[in-house]
Order: C-alpha cells, then sequence, then structure tokens
C-alpha cells in the first residue's frame, strides 16, 4: 500500500468537529499534519492533536492562507509520502472512502498512474454530468474539469516534487486551487474523479433566503473571489460564463446580509484589483 500523508489546515475550527475528521482519517494515514492558521483556539488544536498517534500539529504564528498547505506539502515531502490527501475543517471524510480510493491506486498499471496527478474525492456527482457518468459509480475516470476545491484532492507526491510546483500564495485563499490545479493540467497531467459521494464539504456559510439555502460569503472573501477570479480569467484560465455566475451568486447572499455599499465596494475594489493583478492588498481595505 501506497504511503499517504494528510494535510488538515486549520483557523478556529470547531474542535468537536476536529475530533470526528481526526477520529476519521488517523487509521489510514502514514502521517497527518495539522498546520494551523493562528487559530484563537490553536491550544485546544494542539491538545488534540497530541491525542491521537501520528498527528503532529504545526504553529505557524500568523494567518498565512494557503501559505499552510504549502508548508504541509513540504513537510509530507520530507516524509517520504507518496500521496498527499488535503483536508479542510470543513470537510469530513465518510466512512473508508480512503481505503477505496486506494484500493483503486493500488489496481492501476504504473504507466496509468504516472500520467495522473490528482484524484479528486467529490462531496456529490456533478449535476451536469451526473446521467453521464452514474454508470461509473465507484470508478476512477478522467474529471471533464479542474474547477475543484483543495479540500478531498489526492495528489501524487512526485509531481509535485519532480515539477517544483506550489500553490499560489498571492490568492491567499480562494480560487488558489483552480490556479493550481490548472497548472498541473497544463503539464500534461491527468485529473481523475473517483464517482461516488465521498466528501461532506461546506461551502461558505448557508444562507436561508426564501425556500433556498445560498452560500454566503464576507465583504473580504468576496472581494478575493473577485479579485483572483478576475486575474485567472485575464489568464485564461476560467471561462467566462462560470466567472460571471461566481461573482453574481455570491453578490446577492452578500448584500442581503451586510448591504448594498459593502458588497458593491468588494465588487468594484476586487475588480480594480484583479485588472492590474494586485495581490496581498485585501487587509487594508477589510481589517479597519
Amino acid at each position: 500500500m501506497k504511503s499517504i500523508a494528510i494535510i488538515l489546515w486549520t483557523y478556529n475550527p470547531k474542535i468537536s468537529d476536529l475530533m470526528q475528521m481526526l477520529s476519521s482519517i488517523v487509521s489510514y494515514a502514514d502521517m497527518i499534519f495539522v498546520v494551523d492558521n493562528n487559530s484563537e483556539n490553536k491550544h485546544d488544536v494542539e491538545k488534540i492533536c497530541k491525542s491521537f498517534p501520528k498527528v503532529k500539529f504545526v504553529e505557524i504564528g500568523f494567518n498565512s492562507g494557503v501559505h499552510a498547505l504549502n508548508i504541509g506539502i513540504s513537510l509530507a515531502l520530507r516524509g517520504g509520502a507518496e500521496l498527499i490527501l488535503l483536508l479542510d475543517q470543513d470537510s469530513y471524510v465518510v466512512s473508508e472512502a480512503i481505503k477505496k480510493v486506494l484500493r483503486i491506486i493500488e489496481r492501476l498499471h504504473k504507466d496509468t498512474l504516472n500520467k495522473i496527478a490528482v484524484i479528486n474525492l467529490p462531496k456529490s456527482i456533478p449535476r451536469d454530468i451526473k446521467r453521464k457518468i452514474s454508470r461509473f459509480r465507484g470508478r476512477l475516470i478522467i474529471s471533464p474539469h479542474f474547477l475543484m476545491p483543495f479540500s478531498g484532492t489526492i495528489i501524487r507526491a512526485n509531481v509535485l516534487k519532480d515539477k517544483g510546483i506550489k500553490i499560489r500564495e498571492g490568492f491567499f485563499l480562494d480560487q488558489a486551487d483552480f490556479d493550481f490545479f490548472y497548472r498541473l493540467k497544463r503539464l500534461g497531467f491527468l485529473t481523475c474523479m473517483y464517482v461516488d459521494g465521498l466528501l461532506e464539504h461546506k461551502l461558505g456559510t448557508p444562507l436561508l433566503i426564501g425556500r433556498k439555502l445560498l452560500p454566503y460569503e464576507n465583504s473580504w472573501r468576496y472581494y478575493l473571489i473577485v479579485r483572483n477570479s478576475t486575474i485567472l480569467l485575464l489568464e485564461g484560465v476560467i471561462p467566462p460564463l462560470f466567472y460571471f455566475s461566481q461573482l453574481i451568486g455570491f453578490l446577492y447572499p452578500l448584500w442581503l446580509v451586510e448591504g448594498f455599499r459593502k458588497a458593491l465596494k468588494s465588487l468594484i475594489t476586487g475588480l480594480a484589483h484583479g485588472l492590474f493583478k494586485k495581490r496581498d492588498t485585501w487587509i487594508q481595505y477589510f481589517s479597519k
């Protein structure tokens, strides 16, 4: 069985959720790195980590965003991991999910495995392709897109080591995943999907509007989404339809929760900084 390292990055996690997460993965991993972005409850996080075998707590000392993942990846590579599973504190791996995917990986021919960079454990089968791929449930298929979150992806360590690929830290959080997986795909590697719901993952904060639950992100997160998406649009990474659907989809709940002025400020500032590819500027606008 191939050696697998799990990287879990945290920021003010709910301790009960963290315990549930670690309990669900500890028996399937050779090493687990919990990389903390200076949580207010970091001492509780460290205490929980010490109660589990194979779990190493890594304290950064400030909120570094996706830099935490780069730290975790470096530690996993140094530890000799062959596979790296990325998870965040809003995700929960269903029973034996990791075991199922590892079994399939072990059965793959070496030449086939060498072409694969990423295997995604989706929350559910995407609606637009559900009918086409539902007959492949329980199997690996080539993913039709790279627009997937970091959480729930297994990456072959050799790909990162040989190519020297790192996560784009200037994005801080949002859309760094799309950029990362796009670059892997451009290098000619395949992104695969395990056709089954193996992961519970919360996107944004659910907001009940009428009878619908819509994902809400606060003003600075929306700013990051707009800025980083605009940069990726200009670089030809994400399609225009997806770009506009994101901007509109998150704008409406933000408008209802934080008001017209804040929503408009996040949108206009994000667009301006995205067009001029300004990074690391959100703090001065949204920390006041």
